[in-house]
Formats: structure tokens, C-alpha cells, sequence
């Protein structure tokens, strides 16, 4: 039995909320179907580039109005193991491709 993924509905089995995160989904990678496997990875940079996209503009405010916090700090270090974990995203969805999934 194939189950289905997506963020709004969940099957058993595939995906359970993560607790005290209402929305969050923990995968279990081992059952999803290619396809599935697919679009949870570009949801994923999906994601994580719209976060880092929010994160740069809210740094580049607060950096505008003289402002810097260890906020600020953490969210400008956290960036460079964002682009790290994006490029394997990227990575991975090209292995994907080149396996014809």
C-alpha cells in the first residue's frame, strides 16, 4: 500500500507531527515513494530558501537602522550552514534527476 505525503494531510505511517511544533512533519523516508521523496525535497529548499531569503531581509533592516543583537549574530552565522545544507538539497535533487526520479 502506497501512502500519501503532504503537508496539509498526513497517512499513517508516513509522517507524524513533531510534538509541541503543531504543523511539523517528522518523514519516514523508508516509506515514501519516489514521487513522494520528489516533492518533500523541493518543498524543502523551498523552504529553507524562503527562510534565508526573510532572515537576509530582516538582517539587512536591522542592519540599516544601526541595529545588531546576538539575534542578529546567531541569524548571520546560522546562514552559512543554511547554504551549506541548500547545497545539498540542490545536490541530492540532481542526483534525483539524474536517476530519472
Amino acid at each position: 500500500m502506497r501512502r500519501s505525503f503532504s503537508r496539509q494531510t498526513v497517512s499513517s505511517g508516513s509522517c507524524r507531527a513533531v510534538p509541541g511544533i503543531p504543523g511539523v512533519l517528522h518523514v519516514s523516508f523508508d516509506q515514501l515513494t519516489p514521487a513522494e521523496w520528489t516533492r518533500w525535497l523541493a518543498e524543502m529548499v523551498a523552504w529553507l530558501e524562503q527562510k534565508m531569503q526573510r532572515e537576509q531581509s530582516y538582517l539587512a533592516r536591522r542592519q540599516a537602522r544601526g541595529v545588531c543583537t546576538p539575534t542578529d549574530e546567531a541569524y548571520a552565522r546560522d546562514a552559512v550552514y543554511e547554504h551549506a545544507l541548500l547545497a545539498f538539497l540542490h545536490e541530492m535533487e540532481q542526483i534525483q534527476q539524474e536517476e530519472g526520479y
